[in-house]
């Protein structure tokens, strides 16, 4: 009974180191599973994260593309507008200049009195052209006398030739070397019996066979036309 109490008690202590043996072997292989799965977890993980930055790195990267694209749009679009903003300016300015020539002083009599300076025009065209290369060279080759004074309209211009249209006829056939009071009477009554004629555009015109009173008509029938330029050649 003693023996049996002892080996009793023997067994019970062996099974409760075995048991505790047990357990610890558990726990030490629950630890390393656990280990092994918080490392792979952390791979996983570590893997998912670095998809995701990649992801938002590629997304971010497009975002900043569209949005520099848009920033070109605007500031082109921004440009374009300054740049109409400035032709139009630059194009009322030379309306404005248009207008001073054709027009001269408001409400004058065709005349001096007409004479209008326009060095505001053409100070309003300098700043509108914001120093405009050609703009500029144009502006520097205007005379000064235009600013300061003013220019004939061609309202006035074709008023004052009539006159000297009617002098140049009268005195024809005067120059340097008969300029006698006979001579000025003869020239004066051949010029109410002399036609010139008109040259038209697209005529051929013979350098050699023009005369005083062909080259006053054209001259007239130019500026009545508008055609100052082809007036002045004339």
């Amino acid at each position: 009974s003693d023996l049996r109490v002892g080996f009793e008690a023997d067994l019970r202590q062996q099974l409760t180191r075995q048991a505790a043996a047990h357990s610890d072997h558990l726990a030490e292989v629950l630890r390393a599973q656990q280990r092994e799965l918080e490392a792979i977890h952390k791979v996983a993980l570590g893997e998912k994260i670095l998809a995701e930055r990649d992801n938002f790195k590629s997304e971010i990267a497009a975002y900043v593309s569209r949005l520099r694209g848009i920033e070109a749009a605007v500031e082109a679009r921004a440009d374009m507008e300054k740049q109409g903003r400035q032709s139009q300016e630059l194009w009322l300015a030379c309306q404005s200049l248009y207008a001073a020539i054709k027009n001269g002083q408001p409400g004058a009599e065709p005349g001096e009195e007409q004479l209008r300076p326009l060095a505001t025009e053409l100070r309003a065209i300098a700043e509108a052209s914001h120093s405009h290369p050609m703009v500029t060279q144009v502006l520097e080759a205007m005379p000064d006398e235009a600013a300061e004074r003013g220019v004939w309209t061609e309202e006035a211009l074709a008023q004052r030739f009539d006159k000297v249209g009617k002098v140049c006829r009268q005195v024809s056939m005067v120059d340097e070397t008969n300029a006698t009071p006979f001579r000025y009477f003869v020239s004066h009554i051949q010029s109410y019996f002399m036609v010139g004629g008109t040259i038209l555009e697209g005529d051929e015109v013979d350098p050699d066979k023009l005369d005083t009173f062909k080259l006053v008509d054209s001259a007239k029938f130019a500026l009545e036309n508008g055609n100052l330029e082809q007036a002045l050649r004339y």
